[in-house]
């Protein structure tokens, strides 16, 4: 909830089913569309997964993505969908190391696979084997295109990271990739996560983007955390989204592994959103889940915010942070990873 002064500030305390990971939602979104339940086909005869508001989207991302593999088969079989998500984690399972005679033919499949899998070399020159999207519970959304609609926008999951147009903007939106999204971060019509332009700013980095890690012996837990918003001025909204993972590894011969193992968490944070001098906008966060047997989970909670309904007019974010936030997920072998902001 908004107030127009600090002295009056209401705090709402955010409770949702939380399996694993917590979400933070708040995106620009136009209301007016009617809802719709199904997919979309639209006009190039690509299925783009339709909501029409963010709540409704939020309810969908918390489901398929804390989904077994079985149930999401089931049920993307079910509406005829084959999500990028599902195809990553098939891909994925394939690229076991074990599976492989040599190490140079296991990096032969995963280089085949570059679209969906790489390799990445962490802070101690090890090497852990990621799906692309792998912190971006949106892939279960879309398909191949990386498409899905919030009412009159569209967004765009381009690896670990979301972008967002209006749905005039369809065949723009279409041609940003991995490998060109740079090229559009002074068009205003596109709009791209703060982290992902200015990744050097440390204060943006330590609120916006970060990771921590547990490691013993050949066990990992990893948590992550970002935090991000687009205003849309002509649309008098904003809208905001934060994002808490947890996820296992084990290390395979000499690669770090997705795994499942049981998993606990718990955060405790108060995010705020400043829009001008003495208006600002607070939530608090408290969720916590113990003994989950899973290699990923995730939750989404979403709220959108009128201009001049809910702080005065004001037309931008100045800035978004977390008074407090105290995260940490753990597995018994690995142990907690820890983030904390006093």
């Amino acid at each position: 909830m908004i107030t127009k002064n600090n002295k009056n500030v209401v705090n709402s305390t955010i409770s949702s089913l939380f399996a694993g990971i917590v979400v933070i939602m708040a995106m620009f979104m136009v209301v007016g569309c009617e809802k719709e339940d199904s997919l979309l086909q639209t006009t190039t005869g690509n299925n783009i997964k339709t909501f029409s508001s963010a709540e409704e989207y939020a309810v969908e991302v918390n489901k398929v993505a804390n989904m077994t593999y079985e149930e999401l088969c089931e049920y993307e079989n079910s509406k005829g969908f084959y999500s990028l998500g599902r195809k990553c984690d098939e891909i994925y399972s394939q690229a076991n190391p074990k599976n492989f005679n040599s190490r140079e033919e296991f990096v032969q499949f995963v280089e085949s696979n570059s679209e969906y899998i790489e390799l990445v070399t962490d802070s101690n020159k090890e090497l852990t084997l990621e799906i692309k999207s792998g912190f971006n519970s949106n892939r279960y959304l879309v398909g191949e295109d990386g498409l899905f609609r919030i009412s009159n926008n569209l967004y765009k999951v381009i690896d670990n990271f979301t972008i967002c147009t209006n749905n005039n903007n369809i065949e723009k939106i279409k041609r940003i990739n991995a490998l060109n999204y740079q090229n559009y971060f002074e068009d205003s019509t596109i709009m791209i996560p703060s982290y992902v332009k200015q990744p050097q700013n440390k204060t943006t980095a330590e609120y916006y983007d970060i990771d921590r890690e547990a490691i013993n012996g050949n066990e990992k837990t990893k948590i992550f955390m970002n935090t991000w918003g687009y205003d849309h001025s002509q649309q008098n909204d904003t809208y905001l989204q934060s994002d808490f993972v947890v996820r296992p590894y084990h290390k395979t011969l000499w690669v770090w592994y997705y795994c499942s193992r049981t998993l606990s968490w718990d955060i405790d944070a108060k995010l705020v959103a400043h829009f001008g001098d003495d208006i600002w906008a607070g939530w608090l966060i408290d969720e916590n889940e113990s003994g989950v047997n899973a290699s990923y989970r995730s939750h989404t909670w979403s709220v959108w915010l009128d201009h001049g309904l809910d702080h005065g007019g004001y037309s931008d974010i100045y800035w978004v942070e977390f008074d407090w936030c105290h995260f940490w997920g753990s597995s018994p072998d690995a142990g907690p990873a820890k983030y904390d902001i006093y």
